[in-house]
């Protein structure tokens, strides 16, 4: 009678395991032994490899989209870090190209578009929005008070925001305020300031809710 792995009804491949366990088993005993070889195997075939991977890529698009969206799917807490840390050490190139691609876009019909249908929403906003009113000596006060954006430490482009936005039903009052530079507010949009926030550096005082 053939023999049957001890964890499932398989056939044995090695050690009274199947060859799905055994590898798995191998690989877990492995694991770090494995990375550094893959890793380093990487580096020395990068070229050739990331060639490979674009002409798969152009052969089957949609196969493509779906393997990298299952991958994204079961790795939801690498890829974010891998993302954030991507940004980090690019972050001046990200930001030019990002300043560099606005002004072109809103030089765009659908652009042109797409800035006044947003700014006519937030003008309802503020319209229908309570709270004390701020006048433009608060919004002086704050600049001073806040000289470099709240999350980067950017002092371009500073602009004003909103912590819980108006989208939110936030309040357009003083303590609501805090400056971003025009790169975080955009990237911040609208929404709550614990979803935006987590996993970013942050310069001055970050008033709390």
């Amino acid at each position: 009678m053939e023999e049957s792995c001890t964890l499932c009804l398989s056939p044995v491949h090695s050690k009274g395991l199947c060859s799905k366990h055994y590898y798995a088993d191998y690989y877990q005993k492995n694991r770090e032994k494995k990375l550094a070889a893959a890793t380093k195997r990487y580096e020395e075939n990068r070229e050739e490899l990331a060639a490979k991977s674009l002409a798969r890529h152009h052969a089957d698009p949609a196969k493509a989209k779906a393997k990298a969206k299952s991958y994204r799917e079961r790795n939801r807490a690498h890829v974010a870090r891998k993302n954030l840390e991507s940004y980090w050490n690019n972050r001046e190139a990200r930001l030019a190209y990002t300043t560099e691609y606005k002004k072109m876009w809103r030089r765009t019909v659908s652009g042109q578009a797409s800035v006044a249908a947003q700014n006519t929403r937030r003008r309802a906003r503020l319209s229908d929005a309570t709270g004390e009113k701020v006048t433009a000596r608060d919004l002086r006060e704050l600049r001073e008070a806040q000289p470099c954006c709240q999350k980067c430490g950017s002092t371009e482009e500073l602009t004003v925001d909103h912590i819980v936005p108006l989208a939110c039903r936030g309040l357009h009052e003083l303590r609501n305020l805090q400056t971003l530079c025009g790169a975080c507010n955009y990237s911040k949009q609208d929404r709550e300031i614990s979803a935006w926030r987590n996993g970013a550096r942050v310069f001055g005082p970050w008033r709390q809710r």
